[in-house]
């Protein structure tokens, strides 16, 4: 009787406190909607994500203007690197081709 008892007081608190304490757990649904904001402007890159960027060229294989200057290889970034100021802002443009493949990645300074 006393197991009856203990499992039917486990029952009825499983139903009505137990929920409870679940309400105040974040759920991955109210993280995301805290969280997650949608940009009101286009990313910007600094200066220094923008060297960052071609450092990896060889990843896109496409050449990268900054601010009018083409970097297509490691050597350009070596002799042309000192011409990007790293305390700018920049916001980036891809530009494709006549078949829909990236042809050239564009960083134009954020006025």
């Amino acid at each position: 009787m006393l197991l009856f008892l203990a499992a039917a007081t486990y029952i009825v608190y499983s139903f009505l406190e137990l929920p409870k304490l679940y309400d105040n757990l974040k759920g991955s649904e109210t993280v995301y909607i805290q969280d997650s904001k949608v940009p009101e402007s286009d990313d910007l890159w600094s200066g220094v994500q923008v060297i960052a960027k071609i450092y990896r060229i060889g990843d896109d294989e496409v050449p990268i203007k900054v601010d009018g200057i083409t970097f297509s290889d490691e050597s350009d970034l070596k002799n042309k690197q000192s011409k990007i100021n790293v305390k700018q802002h920049y916001y980036q443009e891809i530009k494709y081709d006549d078949d829909g493949n990236k042809s050239e990645i564009v960083f134009k300074p954020a006025s």
